[in-house]
């Protein structure tokens, strides 16, 4: 019976230290396994991170950040873990684990590869933001050409109206535009503004460097053209409003003349003094 008991005690001993060696094995392998799982993934992410799309317009580019913005916050949610699994690294090595060097090795390499990929990050929505902010610049500037070509279109028209009431409508609707006109300067500006701080790279090249002084040159056209219509306008109005008054006043004049053509004397003297007063 002694020697069975310490049979059985040897046997539970070596049980025990079997079990301890399988559960420092699957520390290891599972460790190893978390972050085999990590560099998959940060591998693949860093594969997407270096491509060089751009998009081909704003709302190309502007997806494009959409989708790089859900990236890193999904790489926010993933950070957590990945400490986590470097830490049981550490700690596989601060116990000395057979596996220790192999252990160090690998954590020591995601770590580099969770650096490189936080670069690559980086990097990536900085040429998304300056993309983004070439197309707004050329959406920006599109948009302020049309408008120049409506507007100059307007201030250039021959129309001057055909009488007084048509002349001063067409006055009041050059008014409006003159007023327009100069709410636009400010929007001149900021398209200054927004190619200087492009990166320079962008900012010198010949369809950025080149479009503010060709904007800046049509505006100025447009006010010359504006001021000139609007001398005309105002020469018209004077003509057709010297014109209605002449009318108005020859109108008076053949009135008052058959009304003198048609007065009759009067038969009696009480009658004469009306006449007379009138």
């Amino acid at each position: 019976m002694a020697k069975l008991e310490q049979s059985y005690e040897a046997l539970c001993e070596l049980a025990a230290a079997r079990r301890a060696r399988l559960e420092e094995s699957r520390r290891l392998w599972r460790f190893l396994w978390e972050v085999g799982e990590a560099e998959a993934w940060v591998r693949e992410q860093q594969h997407l991170l270096a491509s060089a799309d751009t998009g081909r317009d704003l709302t190309g580019a502007l997806r494009l950040l959409n989708k790089h913005t859900a990236l890193r916050g999904e790489m926010s949610g993933r950070l957590g873990p990945l400490k986590l699994t470097l830490e049981q690294g550490q700690q596989l090595v601060a116990e000395g684990h057979p596996g220790a060097s192999q252990a160090s090795a690998r954590a020591a390499e995601l770590q580099a590869q969770w650096e490189r990929l936080e670069a690559l990050a980086e990097e990536r929505a900085q040429r998304l933001a300056q993309a983004a902010s070439l197309y707004q610049f050329q959406a920006d500037a599109n948009d302020m050409e049309a408008w120049l070509v409506d507007a100059l279109r307007l201030v250039s028209s021959p129309e001057l109206g055909h009488d007084e009431f048509s002349t001063q409508a067409l006055a009041r609707q050059h008014r409006a535009l003159e007023e327009e006109i100069r709410s636009h300067r400010p929007t001149l500006d900021a398209l200054r503004e927004q190619a200087a701080a492009l990166p320079p790279t962008l900012s010198r090249t010949p369809e950025v460097q080149g479009r503010v002084p060709t904007l800046e040159r049509h505006y100025e056209e447009l006010q010359a053209r504006a001021g000139e219509r609007a001398r005309a306008l105002e020469a018209a109005l004077a003509l057709y409003t010297m014109l209605s008054e002449a009318g108005a006043c020859g109108l008076w004049v053949e009135e008052k003349e058959q009304w003198l053509n048609g007065l009759a004397l009067p038969e009696r003297l009480e009658d004469l003094e009306v006449v007379q007063q009138r």
